[in-house]
C-alpha cells in the first residue's frame, strides 16, 4: 500500500511542477505585451520630470532595473524582482506616455515568473509603490 501511495504522490508532484512551470513569464514576454497593459497611473506636470520621477521611484524599490529605453510606445523600464523564500520572483515593465500636454500616464505591468505563483509582489502592489514614490518625489521637487 505504501508503495502505491508513494508512487501516487510522486505523480502528483510531477503534475504540479509541470503546471507551475508551464506558464513562466520572462522579460521578453513582458516587453511584448501591449503598452497599455497593466495598471495606469496618472500624473500632471512636465513629462520629462515625471519620466525621471518614475525611474527614480523604481530605483528606490527592492527590484533590479534591467533596461530603460525610449520606443514608439513610450519610455519603457524593464525590471525583475529576485526569488525569495515564498516567491519565484517577478518580472515587469512600466511604460511612461505623454497622454496630452502636461498629462502623463505610466502603465505598470508585472507577473510572477511562475504561472501558479501564490505569493510575491502583485501588479497592484508594484503600482501603488511606484505611485507613492513618484508622488513623494514630485512633492519634494515643489519645495
Amino acid at each position: 500500500m505504501d508503495v502505491h501511495l508513494n508512487k501516487y504522490a510522486n505523480h502528483l508532484l510531477l503534475v504540479v511542477l509541470v503546471y507551475a512551470l508551464s506558464g513562466c513569464s520572462n522579460l521578453e514576454s513582458i516587453s511584448q505585451a501591449p503598452p497599455e497593459k497593466g495598471i495606469p497611473l496618472y500624473f500632471s506636470g512636465d513629462h520629462e520630470l515625471i519620466k525621471s520621477a518614475v525611474l527614480a521611484a523604481m530605483q528606490n524599490l527592492n527590484i533590479h532595473i534591467k533596461d530603460s529605453y525610449q520606443s514608439d510606445d513610450g519610455f519603457n523600464i524593464l525590471f525583475t524582482k529576485a526569488i525569495t523564500a515564498v516567491s519565484w520572483g517577478e518580472v515587469g515593465r512600466v511604460v511612461v506616455l505623454e497622454s496630452e500636454p502636461s498629462k502623463t500616464v505610466a502603465y505598470v505591468h508585472s507577473q510572477g515568473r511562475v504561472k501558479a505563483q501564490l505569493f510575491g509582489v502583485k501588479e497592484h502592489q508594484f503600482a501603488r509603490m511606484i505611485d507613492n514614490g513618484v508622488t513623494k518625489i514630485l512633492a519634494d521637487s515643489n519645495l
